[in-house]
């Protein structure tokens, strides 16, 4: 198997700078020049994942998926270099918090 030159990128969709957890994501990667028959793609991440897709789905994400993130494509007789990392990072959702204010009005009647 050869090694290929293609250059192979990873991005994030959604492309946020902050991402909570129960949100979906899509890590897609992308083989320049390289088509989009023929190939599997082999993904490192944090978790045990590893899809044979050029997408890698996280339909809920948690806190755990946290991490760097980075592919390679595969074909019969050749195989690219390991992409750039991607970081990804989940936080925990923020509960809303609601106050009530009451208010009570007094009015005041001054009689001269």
């Amino acid at each position: 198997m050869s090694t290929v030159s293609n250059r192979i990128t990873v991005t994030l969709q959604p492309n946020w700078s902050q991402i909570f957890s129960g949100e979906m994501i899509i890590v897609t990667c992308e083989i320049q020049g390289g088509g989009d028959t023929g190939w599997t793609y082999e993904w490192e991440t944090t978790s045990s994942n590893n899809p044979p897709s050029h997408e890698y789905r996280i339909n809920r994400a948690t806190v755990s998926d946290s991490g760097d993130y980075r592919c390679r494509g595969k074909s019969d007789y050749s195989i690219t270099e390991w992409s750039d990392k991607v970081r990804l990072t989940v936080s925990r959702k923020l509960k809303h918090l609601s106050f009530k204010l009451k208010m009570s009005c007094f009015l005041m009647f001054s009689f001269v």
